[in-house]
């Protein structure tokens, strides 16, 4: 996995030319077109963009949240995807663990502010077959889907770092997916810190051990079926039904408080 991906900013993403710089201060047609742009290429790269590189467009002429309502809507009809916030408390403490910077995700300590981005999600229904592009990113979802299943039915909904770390060599083991996509040039693995800059985990500290929780990405982009399913392909069993109820339930009330 890429170390670019995580939180998009403007020169990382789309930074405009100085003409292009000029025409979106004084049109809104422009700051629109460039805020869709900006947007376009974060999705590319799976990262989020922060409400601060928005306003860098939007400048004092318009409203940031009039300006993301009309990109969404654009982005909708055009290529059927939709603009959704995400928000959490981003913790600043001595003790945070992930403090809000560039790269940051969600994270959790002591004092806190809360902290606004944004991605892009589909709307339209497409063919299975159609998700798995390439190899890459099938590592990546397959990845994804089992660290997000085993954390969700995990006490807590969190398990310790060095559990997920076990969990990813293990699957390095089992060829299910590429070593050198996952780790940094130290050897250490960077698949959960690009998770946590992407927002699909939150990290959080107590006391000496670091853990990972649910973040909310995750709940934007999965739906409750397709967590049950992931669970019953992970498995490989059919989940009773009160159970099945039950699971629902919780990723419904998860989901609702993100």
């Amino acid at each position: 996995m890429s170390s670019q991906r995580g939180v998009a900013s403007n020169s990382q993403v789309n930074e405009l030319s100085s003409g292009e710089q000029k025409y979106a201060s004084s049109s809104r047609e422009g700051v629109v077109s460039a805020v869709c742009r900006h947007l376009l290429v974060a999705t590319g790269k799976r990262a989020v963009v922060r409400r601060d590189d928005i306003s860098q467009y939007v400048g004092k002429c318009f409203k940031t949240n009039d300006v993301l309502k009309e990109a969404s809507a654009r982005l909708e009809e055009v290529f059927g995807l939709k603009i959704v916030e995400l928000s959490t408390e981003s913790k600043n403490g001595k003790g945070s663990v992930n403090a809000l910077s560039s790269q940051a995700g969600p994270s959790r300590s002591k004092s806190s502010t809360v902290n606004r981005v944004y991605i892009l999600i589909n709307t339209l229904t497409t063919d299975e077959e159609d998700d798995w592009k390439d190899d890459d990113e099938c590592s990546f979802w397959g990845v994804l889907t089992v660290v997000i299943a085993l954390l969700f039915v995990s006490p807590n909904t969190r398990l310790s770092e060095e559990k997920i770390e076990k969990l990813l060599k293990s699957l390095y083991s089992l060829g299910l997916h590429q070593e050198r996509a996952f780790q940094g040039s130290s050897g250490k693995f960077t698949l959960l810190q690009d998770l946590v800059k992407m927002w699909y985990l939150r990290k959080e500290q107590v006391e000496d051990e670091i853990f990972y929780t649910l973040g909310p990405r995750i709940f934007k982009e999965l739906s409750s079926d397709g967590i049950i399913v992931a669970l019953e392909k992970l498995l490989q069993v059919k989940l009773e039904a009160d159970y099945r109820e039950l699971l629902l339930k919780q990723w419904e009330s998860m989901s609702s408080s993100v």
